[in-house]
């Protein structure tokens, strides 16, 4: 039995994210993904000093899953996954069993560590602009 009194996942946006995700959503084709809990994540994933938004999303026609990412200082979300391939994640990352947020280390920013669970796991950073796949040993 589903919990009647569950917030429905875009209604746990912020406020600054929800606007961009609409026109992401509406754009892509992509539903908010709940194939994992939590399903958004927050980090100062570009090292700005402002905190940045990731969520999980899924392409409506294929199913796949994949992450979006809000950056507050940049009003262009970036894709990854979701039907399109991105590093050794492939187009979907229904394979993730674990996401999280990894600190930041040195003069890296926050990042995304992404875990197949008994397998090899994933560093997703930021640096020079753009989103880098780096695999992590077990």
């Amino acid at each position: 039995m589903q919990n009647s009194l569950a917030l429905p996942l875009e209604a746990q946006l912020p406020d600054w994210v929800l606007t961009r995700w609409e026109a992401l959503a509406k754009a892509q084709g992509l539903l908010l993904s709940a194939h994992l809990n939590p399903f958004l994540q927050r980090g100062d994933f570009d090292g700005d000093g402002k905190p940045d938004i990731a969520i999980l999303v899924e392409q409506k026609k294929t199913h796949a899953i994949g992450i979006a990412i809000f950056h507050r200082s940049s009003a262009k979300p970036t894709l990854l996954g979701a039907g399109t391939a991105f590093g050794n994640g492939g187009a979907s990352f229904d394979w993730l069993d674990i996401w999280k947020v990894q600190e930041k280390k040195g003069s890296r920013p926050e990042a995304l560590l992404l875990i197949k669970e008994s397998s090899v796991s994933a560093l997703v950073t930021f640096e020079k602009g753009k989103y880098h796949w780096l695999p992590q040993g077990d």
